[in-house]
């Protein structure tokens, strides 16, 4: 199902979800389903992720993006801080860590 004719659920309505590793394969499908259940949806990735936070954003859900390598313990911190930051409601779209910047998210 492509980005304009996925159904939405809702069921995910308010929430928000980080999924690691989201930009491509798998993640980038757990961040489709997810969005279209509703959640507003931060994507870590290494390397670009932009192009799915937009394909989100233009089927009417939520994403952002927040770039850091998991593998290295400093940086979860950071990437987890971000999001959490980001779901609290500043407003751009895009987060690295170290950065404070966001779309409104759910609280």
């Amino acid at each position: 199902m492509s980005g304009s004719e996925r159904r939405t659920t809702g069921a995910l309505r308010g929430r928000a979800a980080l999924v690691t590793g989201g930009s491509r394969g798998i993640g980038a499908a757990v961040v489709r389903r997810l969005a279209a259940d509703g959640a507003a949806v931060a994507v870590n990735y290494r390397i670009q992720a932009e192009r799915l936070a937009a394909e989100i954003d233009t089927a009417g859900g939520h994403a952002i993006t927040v770039q850091g390598d998991v593998a290295v313990a400093e940086e979860i911190h950071q990437v987890v801080e971000t999001a959490a930051g980001d779901s609290a409601g500043s407003t751009s779209s895009s987060a690295t860590p170290g950065s404070s910047t966001s779309a409104a998210w759910p609280s």
